[in-house]
This record gives C-alpha cells, structure tokens and sequence, in this order.
C-alpha cells in the first residue's frame, strides 16, 4: 500500500495501534496492515458469509486481527446487500430479494467495546461510505479518528460512489484534511479513486516534525 510508505514518511510521529477495516473482504489490505504494523490491533469487518469465511482463513488466526462479521452505516437497522462470497463489488442495495444484514453504528461499536480512539479507519463499501463515516460522527467530531480513508466518486457520470465533494463538505468542518489521493481508477477520465483524510490534530502533529517529513504533503 502506497499509503503505509506515505503516513511513514510525511507522519513519522503518528501511532497505529488501532486499525479498522471496515468491507475487509478477504483480507488483502488487512494483511498488508499487519505486515506493516505488527503490533497493533486491527479490526477486520466483512458482511457477506462466503466472503468473511475467505477472510478469517486468510489471516490465520493472527490473535491481533479480528475478524467481525458486520456492517455498519448511519443507523441501527436491519437492510440488505447485493452479495455474493468474494466479490468486491458486494454492496447495500435494499433490494428486496438481497442479503440480509444487520447494519451498525461505528459510534455504538467503539462504545461498547471501550475503544477510544482508532488510528486509521479505511472504508471500502462500494457506495455506502459516507453513511459508514456518518455512523462514527462523535468520533470523527471529537477528533478520535485520526486518519480515514474512504472510496469515492471523481466524474458525475459515476453513480455508484458518493462524490469527493460530499466528503470534503462532510468532513472539513469538522476537521479533517485531504492528504491524498490513491488508487485513481477510470480512463481516459477518472472515475474513482480513495480519498485519504487526516484530523486537525495530526496536522498539527505533523507540522512540529522535521521539514524534511513534512515536504511530502503539507
């Protein structure tokens, strides 16, 4: 992951010791999460059964990931997927003939599990993002998040991703910061790419190391 070399180099100071990856599907990021940091905890959620089955064998009972088969959005409730074991494209649809799942609010889950603070929040739900940052608005407003990563939409003929604007309006009152940009899809336009978000604390933070970390973004 590009990103890990980037918070490395233009973050030096920034902690990972709590990590959620929220649509892990079959844990190709989680891995890479775990190779990078070997001591944190990380939080691997995937709805779909086949798909999360895929996951759990492929972290292979690593006592420091824990696989959750869960979703979350804005709302407590109980809607339904577009799914099928694997794919990257499962997504929440309504649909009356979908998967049923129950859906949670990461606000209400980091609660009850006593966690204060993640470090890095990355978000891949094929279209839901922005109600899954949603569901975290008191961690995110209190600045308990300090670096989210979502996918989003770059063209207005892409109507599956919620477009960059809407997270930019959504999150920089509240204090977040674009840092980058990676993983651009689309040709010859762009159509998608994930938006990484950093908090005003961690810029902050940032700012106070050495100029020569801080060239790579500020």
């Amino acid at each position: 992951m590009d990103q890990i070399r980037d918070f490395r180099t233009a973050l030096p100071a920034q902690e990972m010791n709590t990590i959620f990856d929220i649509g892990a599907n079959v844990g190709k990021t989680v891995l890479a999460l775990r190779e990078a940091y070997r001591e944190a905890q990380i939080f691997a959620f995937e709805p779909v059964g086949g798909t999360f089955d895929l996951l759990q064998k492929a972290v292979g009972g690593d006592p420091k990931i824990k696989c959750l088969r869960m979703a979350f959005g804005d709302v407590k409730a109980k809607l339904r997927m577009e799914a099928s074991p694997g794919s990257v494209k499962s997504r929440i649809t309504n649909q009356a003939n979908g998967l049923e799942v129950e859906v949670h609010r990461g606000d209400d889950f980091c609660a009850e599990k006593g966690i204060e603070r993640v470090n890095f929040l990355k978000i891949d739900t094929e279209g839901f993002d922005l109600k899954v940052c949603q569901g975290f608005a008191s961690m995110l407003k209190a600045g308990r998040i300090d670096i989210l990563q979502v996918e989003t939409g770059l063209s207005p003929t892409n109507k599956l991703h919620v477009p960059f604007q809407a997270f930019k309006d959504y999150l920089e009152p509240i204090g977040y910061s674009l840092f980058r940009i990676y993983d651009q899809a689309g040709w010859p336009a762009a159509r998608r790419c994930d938006a990484v978000f950093v908090s005003s604390a961690v810029v902050a933070s940032s700012r106070r190391q050495p100029r020569k970390a801080q060239a790579s973004w500020l």
